[in-house]
This record gives C-alpha cells, sequence and structure tokens, in this order.
C-alpha cells in the first residue's frame, strides 16, 4: 500500500510535465512578449516634416523669340497643400515661416522655410538639410484581441491593437480628436509559426 502511493506520487509531477509541455498552444502572454519584441515597445511614433515647401517659380524671357522660360515644380511638397498644417505650427510657437528665393538658369523659385522653434526641437528627433523628424506620440501595447490556431499548419493568426499616447503639440494635429478610437488604437495582426524550439513571429 506504501509503495503504491509512493509510486504514485513520484510519477505524477513527470506526467503533468509530459501533458504541459505536449500542448505546446500559442499563448496571450508568449504572443504578447514576442510582439513587443518585434515592434520594439514601447516607441515613439514619428513623422517627417519637409524644411521647404513649394510656392510658385517663374521664368525669364530671352532666346531667340524672346519667349518665357517654363519653369516646372520638382517633385515636392507644396505650401498650399500643407498650409493648415503649418499655420497651426506657427500659430503655437512651434515653428518660423519664411520665404526664400531661387535662381537656376532663367528660372525663379520661392519656398516656404521652415525652422523649428526651440519650444518645438525638444519633439525633434533628428535632421538634415531637407527635412526635421519629429515625435507626435508614444506607442504602447494594448492587448491581444484574439489567436486563431491552426494545428495542421502549426500556425497561429493573432490579432492585437497598439495604443497611442502623450501625444505632443506637433501630435495634436495629426491626430486632432485625441478621444477618435481609429487615432489611439493601432490594429494590427500577425502570423506566428510553431517550432521544434517555440513560437516565432514569421518574417
Amino acid at each position: 500500500m506504501n509503495n503504491n502511493i509512493s509510486y504514485s506520487i513520484f510519477i505524477f509531477p513527470f506526467v503533468f510535465i509530459m501533458f504541459t509541455s505536449c500542448d505546446g498552444k500559442l499563448s496571450r502572454s508568449k504572443a504578447e512578449e514576442l510582439i513587443v519584441t518585434k515592434y520594439k515597445l514601447p516607441d515613439s511614433q514619428i513623422e517627417k516634416l519637409p524644411r521647404f515647401y513649394y510656392k510658385k517659380s517663374w521664368g525669364d524671357r530671352g532666346g531667340f523669340l524672346n519667349m518665357e522660360q517654363v519653369c516646372l515644380p520638382l517633385d515636392e511638397s507644396r505650401y498650399d497643400g500643407s498650409r493648415d498644417m503649418l499655420d497651426y505650427f506657427l500659430s503655437i510657437g512651434l515653428i518660423t515661416i519664411k520665404d526664400t528665393e531661387e535662381h537656376y538658369d532663367r528660372c525663379h523659385t520661392i519656398h516656404a522655410k521652415i525652422t523649428v522653434t526651440d519650444a518645438g526641437s525638444r519633439y525633434v528627433t533628428k535632421q538634415s538639410a531637407l527635412e526635421y523628424e519629429i515625435k507626435v506620440c508614444d506607442l504602447v501595447f494594448d492587448k491581444i484581441n484574439g489567436i486563431i490556431e491552426e494545428e495542421k499548419s502549426n500556425i497561429a493568426k493573432t490579432e492585437f491593437s497598439i495604443k497611442r499616447g502623450n501625444f505632443t503639440p506637433f501630435g495634436k494635429y495629426y491626430f486632432k480628436d485625441e478621444q477618435n478610437t481609429d487615432n489611439k488604437i493601432i490594429n494590427k495582426r500577425e502570423i506566428f509559426t510553431k517550432y521544434d524550439d517555440g513560437w516565432r513571429i514569421r518574417n
């Protein structure tokens, strides 16, 4: 009797380990761990702000027929299409705007040159001669919304969400309605593949 009890006590932990390790389903906590690693969360959402916006161009007259030079704009940001955004940033002291005129051959071009102020510079993460990279908000993992596992294929389709928060003054333009769910929540999907050593996110 005592020997049977001892044998049962001895073998039970191994039976438990065997069944739990063979289950191998993708847990929500494991999915979260892998997603956070892949997306490097928490992180910041960055938007690019060009330094120059095209306003207008014209050409001088010349040549055999004294015709006006045709001057076409380059593929660049247009001031007219960005005016609301730039006026907003200007009004709250994040940028200054100054017109600059350039001459090339017989062409003249006016750009609006953008300079980020001291107040705005705290949100600049990187800059070059042509653009600023601006932090607009924080990104954090929100939750796993669902996992559909296909055992025969050894894959798991996972839906999850990332949350925006701590909007910067720049971000409050890009996401005017901070309470709008579409602005606060980013819904995403990933496919996980089951290997002999565990689950990985498919590349």
